[in-house]
């Protein structure tokens, strides 16, 4: 009996599994559900996937395939990307339209159209028919961006559902969509650098050099600075340049603050490239750098009288005394801007 039983249990499992295995060929068979065609490695990549790029540049994408050791018959890509951010560059200035730079992965390419008002990128390479497959690695298409504005993370964006035949596909000798993933992009579109040309005016002095000014730049009417560099010297006659980099187009207001002076304030003034300002007089008097002229001031100039001092004395004639004194004192109480 025990023995019995055991047969008994064995055949009503296996008449389950030819069961459930009937249930599943009439499904497939009927098209109710789709055999899993995507293969583990069969992938599309843009190269490179990210990076810093200069606004009003051009940089080059990559559309890499890689079949995974897999037969191929032909690929398509459709790609989405924002066309106020990036710009697609023609490829074939003797074709109407915009195309991309096909590779060399295929025997033809039967579709290459960019949609430059919806930003859509649709490209397919195919075998010749009855020819050979393709198999491997490789560079299927390049495509040249032009930055257009500023932005953070400007992506470029396979349409892509594993399985699914009406997007980007790797396709089979059978007509499986192989495509396992993708690789997107997204890169940040940077401002480009700026020549900043600076030139200032010394009360009382008539050698402008100065060591150690700070540049602040600010949005309009604001006092939290948004570029700051410290380490700005300038000539005799009081001029320098720097480079600014990663400031976004725009209008700013900007400060320069020299050494022991009051600092002078430029304000809504558009950057452009080269940029050249002029900040005049910076103000005698402020000895301790708090950007006022005060008491603490008075105090630290009568505490160097009759010697000579970097910082006390301000017309720089090697001693400090009422000509000092007048020049902090024309600035009494005043702020710097």
């Amino acid at each position: 009996m025990k023995g019995l039983r055991k047969e008994l249990i064995l055949i009503i499992i296996l008449v389950l599994i030819l069961a459930i295995g009937g249930i599943i060929f009439y499904a497939v068979k009927a098209g109710k559900i789709s055999p899993k065609a995507a293969t583990a490695g069969v992938t599309l990549t843009l190269s490179p996937s990210s990076g810093n790029e200069v606004v009003g540049t051009n940089f080059d994408v990559s559309i890499i395939l890689n079949t995974s050791s897999q037969a191929t018959v032909g690929t398509d890509v459709i790609l989405t990307y924002n066309p106020a951010e990036l710009q697609v560059q023609d490829a074939d200035s003797a074709t109407a339209g915009v195309q991309i730079k096909a590779g060399s992965l295929y025997y033809s390419y039967p579709i290459n159209i960019v949609d430059t008002t919806n930003g859509k990128i649709t490209f397919s390479g195919i075998i010749q028919p009855g020819g050979a497959t393709y198999s491997g690695s490789g560079t299927l298409a390049t495509i040249t961006f032009k930055t257009l504005k500023v932005q953070s993370a400007s992506s470029v964006n396979f349409m892509f559902t594993q399985n699914a035949t009406n997007d980007s596909n790797v396709t089979s000798t059978s007509g499986a969509d192989l495509l396992y993933s993708v690789t997107n992009g997204s890169y940040n579109l940077v401002p480009s650098d700026v020549t900043f040309n600076y030139s200032e005016t010394l009360q009382g002095r008539s050698n402008y050099t100065a060591t150690g000014a700070t540049l602040k730049i600010f949005n309009p009417g604001t006092t939290t600075a948004v570029y700051t560099n410290s380490n700005l010297a300038t000539s005799a006659a009081g001029s320098g340049q720097i480079t600014i980099s990663g400031a976004p187009a725009g209008t700013y207001d900007f400060q320069l603050k020299i050494p022991y002076f009051l600092s002078t304030k430029m304000t809504n003034v558009a950057l452009t490239n080269p940029l050249t300002l002029n900040f005049g007089i910076q103000k005698a008097g402020d000895l301790n750098n708090d950007n006022i002229v005060n008491t603490i001031d008075f105090a630290t100039l009568s505490a160097k009288w009759s010697q000579s001092d970097p910082v006390a004395d301000i017309n720089q004639d090697g001693i400090v005394n009422t000509i000092d004194f007048a020049l902090l004192n024309s600035n009494w109480l005043i702020q710097g801007q």
